[in-house]
């Protein structure tokens, strides 16, 4: 089980194409991960009341940015395996 304290960052990425290649890489070497989806539009709490007011005028588009994050010992063997750190 993947904690705070015993994962590391590996990769982070706006492409959901480069999420799906780098979790079918670490699933097929067994390497256990978490990957945590973060939506860089999204509004804080208090700003709810004037969002629903006036809105966004369709200037906002959803920006994701996917996390992957691998246990700590595994890290240099994934790094490895995705191509980061030639």
């Amino acid at each position: 089980m993947l904690t705070l304290f015993n994962r590391r960052k590996l990769i982070s990425t706006a492409s959901l194409e480069e999420k799906a290649r780098y979790h079918e890489i670490l699933v097929q070497h067994q390497i256990k991960h978490e990957i945590i989806a973060k939506d860089l539009c999204a509004r804080p709490a208090m700003d709810q009341a004037r969002y629903g007011r006036y809105g966004s005028f369709g200037t906002m588009k959803p920006v994701w940015i996917y996390t992957i994050y691998v246990h700590k010992k595994d890290i240099s063997e994934a790094a490895y395996l995705i191509g980061y750190g030639d």
